[in-house]
C-alpha cells in the first residue's frame, strides 16, 4: 500500500492502477438514483507505486524533451497506444529540475506508449514536440499574473480525454487563476481541442463549452459499453465547476456530436415514481442532479462505487 501526499505538481510522477471500470460507475451512478440500493461490485481497493511516468526517476530520459516534471495524467487509448496529458509542465536549468517556476513552462504536453502492459512500468517514447525536439503545448496558456485582469489567463490545464472513431477529444479549461492558499481556483472557460491522427496535428474548437459558471469545466469521460449505453452510443461526462465550488453532475452527447454544445443532455431530479433517468438540454437548470461532492478526485470517484 502506498501512503502518500500527492502534490498539485509532481516531478516524479508515480502510475498507479485502480481495478475499477469508468462505464461501471456510471451504470452505478444513473441506476442508483432511481432503483433500490445495489450490492457493490467492489468492496475494497489498494494501489501500489509501480513507477515515475515523468521526471528525473522516469524509466526513458526525458531531459532532451526538456520534461522534469508535469502535473496530471489523463489517459486514452487508440490503434493499441496509450496516451498522456498531462497538465503544467517545466524544463531544466542546465542540469537542474526544480520543477515549479523553472524554465520552459507549457500549460499542457501530450505523449503516449505502445506498452500495454505496466507490470513493469511504461516508458513514453513518443511526445507532441516542436521542431527543436523539444516537448511542446498542444494549447499555451497566457502565463499572466492570476487574477490581474477580469478575463486574465494563468494556465490552460487539459481535465478529460476520449477516443471516439479514431479521433482524441481532449477537455481544458482555461484557469483565471489558482488561490495563493492552494487546491482553489477560478476559470475563464473550458474548451475541446481534437485531433485525428493519433496526436500528430491538433485543432481547437471555436465555441467554449463551458462559461465561467459551467457546472462542466472539469469533466472525467468515458464511452465504453455499458447498460445504459449500448453499443457506445454516447459520451459520457461528469463534471464539476472549476475551484471545486460545486457538486458533480452527470451529461452525456451522441458520440458523433461530441463538439456541439447544443447537442448535450444532462441528468436532473426526478420523483420517486419515475423509474428511468430525465435528462434535459438545459445546462443551467437547478434541476440538474447532484451525484457527489467533487468526483473527479479518484478517491471520491471511487467512493460512488461503495
Amino acid at each position: 500500500m502506498v501512503r502518500s501526499k500527492i502534490s498539485r505538481f509532481a516531478l516524479n510522477r508515480s502510475l498507479a492502477f485502480v481495478s475499477c471500470h469508468l462505464s461501471f460507475c456510471f451504470y452505478f451512478v444513473t441506476h442508483s438514483i432511481f432503483a433500490a440500493p445495489i450490492q457493490p461490485r467492489i468492496t475494497s481497493i489498494t494501489t501500489s507505486k509501480i513507477c515515475a511516468l515523468t521526471g528525473l526517476q522516469a524509466l526513458a530520459d526525458q531531459k532532451g524533451l526538456d520534461v522534469c516534471g508535469t502535473d496530471l495524467g489523463i489517459m486514452t487509448e487508440l490503434n493499441d497506444r496509450i496516451y498522456f496529458a498531462f497538465g503544467d509542465t517545466f524544463g531544466y536549468e542546465g542540469d537542474i529540475c526544480r520543477g515549479v517556476g523553472g524554465p520552459n513552462w507549457r500549460s499542457n504536453s501530450f505523449a503516449s506508449t505502445a506498452d500495454q502492459n505496466p507490470e513493469n512500468g511504461i516508458r513514453l517514447t513518443d511526445w507532441y514536440c516542436g521542431s527543436d525536439g523539444r516537448a511542446i503545448a498542444i494549447v499555451q496558456g497566457a502565463h499572466q499574473p492570476p487574477f490581474s485582469e477580469e478575463t486574465s489567463e494563468q494556465t490552460k490545464i487539459p481535465t478529460g480525454m476520449v477516443t471516439v472513431d479514431g479521433t482524441i477529444y481532449l477537455h481544458y479549461m482555461s484557469v483565471r487563476g489558482f488561490a495563493p492558499r492552494g487546491g482553489v481556483w477560478e476559470c475563464n472557460y473550458s474548451k475541446w481541442v481534437y485531433s485525428s491522427d493519433q496526436g500528430k496535428t491538433w485543432h481547437e474548437c471555436a465555441i467554449p463549452f463551458g462559461g465561467r459558471a459551467s457546472n462542466f469545466n472539469m469533466v472525467a469521460l468515458a464511452d465504453a459499453l455499458a447498460p445504459d449505453n449500448p453499443g457506445g452510443k454516447y459520451v459520457y461526462a461528469l463534471g464539476t465547476p472549476c475551484g471545486r465550488f460545486g457538486a458533480t453532475k452527470l451529461g452525456r452527447v451522441s458520440k458523433e456530436l461530441i463538439l456541439d454544445r447544443q447537442a448535450w443532455e444532462y441528468l436532473t431530479t426526478s420523483n420517486a415514481a419515475e423509474t428511468e433517468p430525465n435528462w434535459t438540454k438545459d445546462s443551467t437548470t437547478p434541476k440538474m442532479q447532484r451525484l457527489a461532492a467533487e468526483a473527479l478526485r479518484p478517491d471520491l470517484l471511487v467512493q460512488l462505487l461503495m
